[in-house]
């Protein structure tokens, strides 16, 4: 039985953005199983509706997996942490505020709450973006170890979305570390021009960083209120990180005083 589900979550595994549909045998080699064994899996997880068979006898995901997903979404300790607060948030700056976790090295949209002229620039829940050009992806990918992400990110590529994105391996590297380093991170215009964003990490009982919580402002609005909002953030990251169930036996360090963005 065991043995049944982890070939289930590894066939599971397999359909990404880049590959959403595989044939029989595809899947047989990539499990190094035969393709008899493979195909009575795949058409369990097609009964319950986790897959899907196409005409030409190919595999996609299912509709189940619609449900699954909105179901964790709904459900999740991220979601029930950081429903109070970013509505705190929001209506503090009467701005879209929002959460979101890591999965593939792209940011999966987990809560938020719209407000404000910032809205039209985040995404509903369950929507996925690039990490690398927002702040709450940043965060997230500081916690990550870079030599293991960084054959993968050269591989995809630092799409750009607007003349401020970072492009460039290296700077992205010291980027991170920046952000690490400090405990906080921005994105100036480099999603969607016109449109800044802050974010803080919440951290989970093991300690590391589970999510990541931001501000998102019109650029203009976001110079004036910047300080402001960090510190504020931070100390929402910190009541959510609580909910979740870290314990922080170390005092509290004030935030690190914030130059100009270039």
């Amino acid at each position: 039985m065991l043995g049944t589900i982890n070939k289930a979550g590894r066939v599971l595994s397999l359909f990404t953005i880049e590959h959403p549909e595989w044939g029989l045998s595809e899947i047989a080699r990539q499990l190094h199983s035969p393709r008899s064994t493979v195909y009575e899996l795949l058409a369990s997880l097609v009964e319950i509706g986790a897959l899907s068979r196409t005409l030409q006898g190919r595999y996609r995901l299912g509709l189940r997996m619609v449900s699954f997903s909105h179901l964790f979404l709904r459900t999740s300790l991220v979601n029930q942490c950081s429903t109070d607060t970013l509505k705190e948030l929001s209506d503090q700056f009467n701005e879209s505020a929002q959460i979101a976790i890591l999965d593939d090295l792209e940011i999966v949209i987990v809560n938020t709450i719209k407000s404000g002229v910032a809205a039209n620039s985040n995404g509903a829940e369950g929507a996925r973006y690039p990490a690398h050009c927002n702040a709450m992806g940043k965060i997230l990918l500081a916690e990550q170890d870079w030599d293991a992400i960084k054959p993968i990110l050269e591989t995809r590529g630092l799409k750009p979305f607007s003349p401020n994105t970072i492009t460039s391996i290296d700077r992205l590297h010291t980027e991170l570390d920046d952000v690490r380093r400090r405990g906080w991170a921005e994105s100036v215009g480099e999603m969607m021009p016109g449109i800044a964003a802050i974010a803080a990490g919440v951290r989970g009982e093991n300690g590391q960083i589970a999510a990541a919580i931001s501000i998102s402002l019109p650029l203009q609005r976001y110079m004036d209120v910047r300080d402001e909002a960090r510190n504020l953030l931070i100390s929402a990251c910190a009541r959510t990180s609580a909910c979740m169930g870290y314990r922080d036996s170390k005092p509290a360090k004030p935030a690190l005083a914030a130059s100009a963005p270039a």
